[in-house]
């Protein structure tokens, strides 16, 4: 009693403080690693061999981490992924369907970005500082200028279009001035976060997008030589020199992985890769098989890629060291994710955009202050999800939209609940000049426990303009089941999530 009575004599006279709450003090930088393609497989396979001990140490072993292993994109596309990841929306909400260089609606691109009601401009407006370094969206620089900021960055090092996947003589709009600096666009890219990071106050959130593994463009890169029609403005068949293009790595990085078959196999054993039998898929994707000259192709691709990444390690290194050296680090969240993943030979394919796992699933990798271990969480969690967590993190009021995604934290607290999401929506939209485009539209679901993908085609006027996996005996979609009572009630899942907004999509998320 006595010294219940001198607690609160104390906190009276102000010798003792109460608690706070996201104060401004108290409040968390956050920095975001996106990259642009990179699938999860990719991502285990350098860490398993030690080519990322930054993102291994710094981030996958840093504090209390979470590894979220069921982590999908709702749209397999880098613009679409981009407005989703700052918008917390699906993209039917957000407006930004394609990737597309075409302002013509619906299609869009940046031109049909809200970008005044964005995660920037919710932190700003709590306090916080501010940056983008690397890449904005498709179209940014051509469909709009280069020079333009959108609102709520303190500081802008973007990558403006035509030039946004060139590795060197590239770009940048830095602070509304363009300029063209000297080196490997990612190095370029780490110094102008580290940069950032030594001249902020806290709280601050960083956002660093650079390129890598996308292919590099404008000249391309061409690892081996085929025939026919580069891929840059036309659909990729096999034989028509697309498997052969890939990233430039940094110099020193070339030839680290090139060509070592022992540790780095192209996944030639997994049933999907060049998949045998497609008579019960849709048309579009009764494609002809690959060639010996494609599968040579997209090896040395893969072994490029892989590179690539290399420099991306060495980008979050010089991050995690900026922030040790500012004093920092102990209250630093890092978000490691990429905008989408990649195909590389699974279902004859190299490319994104369909609802299959290699295409829509995504590395995840959130790493919190404090000494709570690293945690594999398989719950269904989507990119629409990383908004509401900073929003909440920063404090932030969420104005102008509602988001549909919902915070982590839940999971944070108790990483074994299992009351949590049961499905997505994945879609895709068809735009006629889209190097996607011979890919029909489509609206897909995505379950989990059991872990179904059903993807309808509504434009489509094929014999076969459905696909139904059941990935718990069928793992690598490789069997078309015909439709059932199970496939109806998918339906009706798709028919809900298609027109969902805010809280609606929540509900038709979670219920049984």
């Amino acid at each position: 009693m006595k010294c219940w009575l001198l607690s609160v004599v104390l906190l009276a006279i102000g010798l003792i403080t109460a608690p706070q709450v996201n104060t401004q003090a108290s409040r968390p930088n956050i920095v975001v690693i996106l990259t642009d393609d990179l699938d999860v497989n990719s991502t285990s396979i350098l860490l398993a061999k030690g080519k990322m001990p930054y993102l291994r140490d710094y981030v996958v072993n840093r504090g209390t981490s979470y590894e979220f292993t069921q982590a999908f994109a709702t749209r397999a596309s880098c613009c679409p992924s981009r407005a989703t990841l700052l918008t917390g929306q699906y993209p039917h909400n957000h407006g930004v369907l394609t990737s597309t260089y075409s302002a013509t609606p619906p299609f869009g691109g940046v031109t049909q970005f809200k970008d005044q009601h964005t995660l920037a401009v919710w932190l700003k407006a709590a306090g916080y500082q501010t940056g983008l370094v690397g890449k904005y969206m498709n179209g940014y620089g051509s469909d709009i200028a280069p020079e333009y900021i959108p609102p709520g960055w303190d500081y802008w090092q973007a990558l403006p279009d035509p030039t946004t996947y060139r590795m060197y003589n590239f770009n940048l709009n830095d602070n509304g001035i363009i300029v063209v600096p000297t080196g490997y666009q990612t190095d370029v890219l780490a110094q102008r976060a580290t940069n950032f990071i030594k001249a902020s106050n806290s709280p601050f959130f960083l956002l660093v997008t650079p390129s890598a593994p996308h292919q590099a463009l404008n000249p391309m890169y061409n690892e081996c030589s085929t025939t026919g029609t580069p891929w840059e403005w036309g659909e990729p068949t096999p034989g028509s020199g697309y498997f052969g293009y890939t990233t430039y790595p940094a110099q020193r990085h070339l030839n680290t992985i090139f060509g070592d078959r022992t540790n780095f196999p192209l996944p030639q054993d997994q049933p999907s890769f060049n998949e045998e039998d497609v008579l019960d898929k849709p048309t579009w994707y009764q494609k002809t098989s690959m060639s010996l000259e494609d599968i040579d192709c997209l090896e040395k691709n893969y072994w490029r890629r892989l590179e690539s990444v290399l420099a991306v390690d060495d980008l979050i290194g010089k991050i995690v060291g900026a922030l040790v050296t500012k004093g920092v680090s102990g209250n630093t969240v890092i978000i490691f994710s990429s905008d989408n993943g990649f195909i590389l030979g699974e279902h004859r394919m190299l490319y994104k955009n369909p609802a299959w796992d290699e295409s829509a699933k995504v590395p995840l990798y959130i790493s919190l202050p404090g000494a709570g271990g690293h945690k594999i969480l398989p719950q269904l969690v989507a990119l629409n999800d990383i908004a509401p967590t900073i929003s909440n993190m920063g404090a932030a009021e969420v104005t102008g939209i509602t988001m549909d995604g919902r915070p982590l934290q839940p999971l944070f607290s108790n990483p074994t609940t299992i009351n949590w999401r049961r499905r997505i929506l994945i879609s895709h939209w068809n735009s006629p000049d889209s190097p996607s485009a011979s890919i029909p539209t489509f609206r897909a679901v995505r379950t989990v426990n059991p872990p179904y993908l059903y993807v309808q085609y509504p434009t489509s006027m094929e014999p076969i303009n459905k696909e139904f996996y059941d990935l718990a005996i069928d793992p690598y979609a490789l069997d078309n089941l015909p439709p059932d009572p199970t496939a109806a009630v998918l339906q009706g899942w798709i028919d809900l999530l298609s027109v969902c907004s805010g809280q609606s999509c929540q509900d038709a998320e979670n219920n049984p």
